[in-house]
């Protein structure tokens, strides 16, 4: 009679403790919560120096020719043909899913993406770098997109960017997926 006394007060003792334990372990944000609950702080910045730098630049030096769009996801670049089985185009595009590009030049007449810039920054891991940089010049490649790759830096010369930018556009390149080295 006694053990039952002590597991009658016990339980409510051990199941509130366990409440109590899930609140303080439970994430802040659930479905449905107040804004306030929302795990999320906004940035402020969109580019980073280096990257507006380049903007300006490329805005400069272009953008009165051509729109310019910054950080475009390849999901809205690149799509898959239709054809193809479900677990090749869940793998494909798990390839592609949260990527991005630098910046994209479209014709302002119809939106028509002319070329796609990546700025190439210097990381300290190379190999997975190079990677990257492969796949997304194979892919680029295969849709007839040409990439045009700019070291990144603190300065850019605005006429190394029209003159290079130039050759592309206007087609003295092939579409190879690369322009020539200059």
């Amino acid at each position: 009679m006694e053990l039952l006394i002590i597991l009658f007060i016990a339980i409510p003792f051990i199941i509130g403790a366990v409440a109590l334990l899930k609140l303080k372990t439970a994430p802040a944000f659930k479905r449905g919560a107040a804004t306030d609950d929302l795990p999320y702080l906004k940035k402020e910045v969109f580019f980073t120096e280096g990257e507006r730098a380049f903007y300006r630049v490329l805005k400069s030096a272009v953008g009165h020719q051509y729109e310019i769009f910054a950080r475009v996801n390849l999901e809205d670049l690149l799509e898959l043909e239709k054809d193809l089985m479900r677990s090749d185009r869940q793998f494909h595009l798990h390839k592609i899913k949260g990527k991005q590009i630098d910046y994209i030049l479209c014709d302002p007449n119809n939106s028509k993406v002319l070329c796609v810039i990546e700025l190439e920054h210097k990381t300290p891991n190379r190999q997975k770098r190079v990677k990257h940089e492969d796949f997304i010049s194979d892919a680029f490649k295969a849709v007839g997109l040409t990439l045009v790759r700019f070291e990144a830096k603190q300065y850019y010369d605005e006429n190394e960017i029209v003159s290079r930018l130039q050759h592309v556009i206007k087609g003295e390149v092939s579409m190879a997926g690369k322009e020539p080295e200059a």
